[in-house]
């Protein structure tokens, strides 16, 4: 048995289970706090502890720390900014796109309309679906930009 434990297990059990109520009984000398009563003859959804300072007035917000006028002032006002424009695609990127959605448009709409496309054809549209997502998958960006999965909420 490893020397940080007891050698009787089940004395020491016991002496915790029978010390378990005996907090209770030294803190029984503590008085409830008064703003804790809960008034009894109330109807129980009406039930609430009795609040310890004056009421915060109805037509402000609990959770403002001031409970003022002047922290609620702009408040529904926000403007987002204008996002940033996208960057221009490189003409390289804009065939490889074109390969990836068009060749599966391609074939689609060559069973639809029952034609039967030529050997040459459907290796250049195979070719260039798998080339396409090759050149999309190799040109991605590794970087996160601002994004850490350990930041808490961002809001």
């Amino acid at each position: 048995m490893p020397a940080d434990q007891p050698d009787d297990l089940d004395v020491t059990f016991a002496r915790i289970v029978a010390s378990y109520d005996a907090g209770l009984e030294r803190d029984a000398d503590v008085p409830w706090p008064a703003s804790e009563d809960v008034d009894e003859s109330a109807p129980p959804p009406v039930r609430a502890a009795t609040p310890a300072g004056p009421p915060l007035p109805l037509d402000r917000p609990f959770d403002d720390p001031l409970n003022t006028p002047a922290s609620w002032e702009d408040e529904g006002h926000f403007r987002p900014p204008t996002p940033a424009p996208f960057p221009p695609a490189k003409r390289v990127t804009l065939l490889a796109w074109a390969g990836v959605l068009g060749a599966p448009v391609a074939f689609l709409l060559a069973t639809l309309v029952g034609v039967l496309l030529p050997r040459l054809v459907t290796g250049v549209l195979i070719l260039g679906f798998v080339g396409g997502v090759f050149w999309l998958i190799v040109t991605m960006s590794r970087d996160a930009g601002d994004y850490d999965p350990d930041d808490g909420a961002v809001v």
